[in-house]
């Protein structure tokens, strides 16, 4: 899918921006230095966005029948303007 080929590239593009695949990580133990930093923040990475999509399935699943109610809705923006303050 396109979503998964997009999701791999943003996972090269971070390792190559890290230096784990590129050039400046090529012997001894800064590679390996660099190459386990580099997966452990691919899998940080990998995680929150799974997280962020988890969340948005159960919110939506929760509170979609209530989209077009204006009182939720505005009661939801206060909220959230509530903690943005906070």
């Amino acid at each position: 899918s396109l979503r998964i080929l997009g999701v791999a590239l943003m996972l090269v593009g971070s390792m190559l921006a890290s230096g784990a695949l590129g050039p400046l990580a090529t012997s001894g133990a800064a590679a390996i230095g660099g190459l386990a930093g580099a997966g452990a923040g691919a899998a940080l990475a990998l995680l929150a966005a799974v997280g962020v999509a988890v969340y948005q399935v159960c919110f939506r699943h929760l509170f979609g029948h209530l989209k077009h109610d204006a009182r939720f809705l505005a009661f939801f923006g206060a909220w959230v303007s509530v903690w943005h303050v906070v």
